[in-house]
């Protein structure tokens, strides 16, 4: 979780910088529109904790000596 909150802070530290050579794009949407960047980074951080909670579901199912045997 915290390796995808950085990511988060990092690509909006980015795309700040890129929103501002691409202005000229974008119709309809300023470059800091904050409505679409917190949905965006709202979705980003659902679909990470949604892709990290199957296989920790998966990981808590199994018995810790049969993991270890198989090893």
């Amino acid at each position: 979780m915290r390796v995808a909150v950085l990511g988060c802070v990092a690509g909006l530290l980015t795309g700040g910088r890129v929103a501002r050579l691409l202005s000229g794009m974008l119709y309809g949407v300023s470059a800091n529109d904050a409505v679409t960047v917190g949905g965006v980074l709202s979705i980003v951080l659902a679909v990470t904790v949604m892709a990290s909670l199957i296989p920790a579901i998966r990981a808590a199912r199994v018995e810790p000596m049969q993991a270890l045997r198989e090893e």
